[in-house]
C-alpha cells in the first residue's frame, strides 16, 4: 500500500470540501485543455443541465457516477488520467500477442481469472459476476461495484476493518458495500481506487464503452514483477482459457 495515498484520503475524508474542489478542478482542467469544448457544449454531449456541471467543477457537488462515466465514453480518455492519478499502468503490454483476436470482453475474463489466480484468490472469480461486469450499461450495479471493491482488497490482503480505518469508516460498512447493501458515491469510490493504487476505471468497467485500460492496468497487475518462469505459466494460461471462448473468436 502507498503510504502518501493514505495520507491524501485521509486529508480528503478530513476536509469535503478540499476533495469536492480539487476533483472539479481536475474535470475543469481536462474539459478545458483536452476536450476544449465549453461547458454547454459539454452539457449538451452529456445531457446534463449546465448548472450540474458547474456545481461540479467549482467544488459545490461531487459528480455521479454516471456522469463520470459519460465524461470517459465521450472524451475517449481513461478517468484516472482525468483526475491526474498515479496508477502504474503499461500500455505496450495491450498488443501482447496471446490475446489475438480476442475480445475486449474476453481479455476481461481471462485477466481477471488469472490475476485470482496468481494471488492464490481463485473463490473470487465468479464467472457470472465477471460476465455482468463486461456488459456495457447506462449505470453502475452496486452489486458489482462490491463486488470488485472485495476482489481488490482480498487479493492485497486487507481487511474489512483496515480498509475502514483508513477510510474513517466501520469495516462493517465496508461489508455492507461489498455485499451490495449501500450504495458507494463516487467519493468513496475515488477513495478507495486511490488506497489501493488502482485506476477509477476498474470500478466503473461495466459502464465504459472501451475498456482499453482497464485491460492494460489487469495486464500490468498479472506481469509486473513477475520472473520468465512465471511469465511462460501465465502465457500458458492466456492460451488455455483462450479455448473457452473459442467459437466467439
Amino acid at each position: 500500500m502507498n503510504n502518501e495515498n493514505i495520507k491524501l484520503v485521509q486529508k480528503y475524508f478530513s476536509d469535503d470540501v478540499l476533495c469536492k474542489k480539487d476533483i472539479g478542478v481536475k474535470i475543469k482542467d481536462f474539459r478545458c485543455g483536452n476536450m476544449f469544448i465549453n461547458r454547454d457544449t459539454l452539457s449538451r454531449k452529456m445531457n446534463y443541465s449546465f448548472c450540474t456541471i458547474a456545481n461540479v467543477e467549482t467544488g459545490k457537488h461531487y459528480p455521479k457516477l454516471d456522469m463520470v462515466s459519460k465524461l470517459v465514453n465521450i472524451s475517449g480518455k481513461p478517468l484516472y488520467f482525468v483526475l491526474r492519478q498515479n496508477c502504474s499502468i503499461r500500455a505496450d503490454y495491450f498488443d501482447f500477442n496471446k490475446f489475438e483476436k480476442c475480445t475486449d470482453d474476453q481479455k476481461v475474463k481471462i485477466l481477471m481469472r488469472l490475476l485470482c489466480e496468481k494471488c492464490n484468490r481463485i473463490w473470487l472469480y465468479d464467472e457470472a459476476v465477471i460476465d455482468d461486469l463486461c456488459n456495457t450499461k447506462a449505470g453502475n450495479n452496486i452489486d458489482n461495484l462490491g463486488y470488485l471493491v472485495m476482489f481488490e482488497r482480498e487479493r492485497r490482503g486487507i481487511s474489512r476493518d483496515t480498509l475502514g480505518k483508513w477510510m474513517g469508516v466501520k469495516g462493517k460498512k465496508i461489508r455492507d458495500i461489498e455485499k451490495g447493501n449501500a450504495s458507494i458515491p463516487f467519493k468513496k469510490i475515488y477513495f478507495i481506487s486511490c488506497l489501493f493504487n488502482a485506476p477509477v476505471d476498474f470500478f466503473i468497467m461495466e459502464s465504459l464503452k472501451s475498456k482499453r485500460y482497464v485491460i492494460n492496468y489487469l495486464i500490468t497487475e498479472v506481469f509486473d514483477r513477475a520472473d520468465e518462469k512465471s511469465n511462460e505459466f501465465y502465457r500458458r494460461y492466456i492460451d488455455t482459457f483462450k479455448y473457452k471462448y473459442e467459437e466467439n473468436i
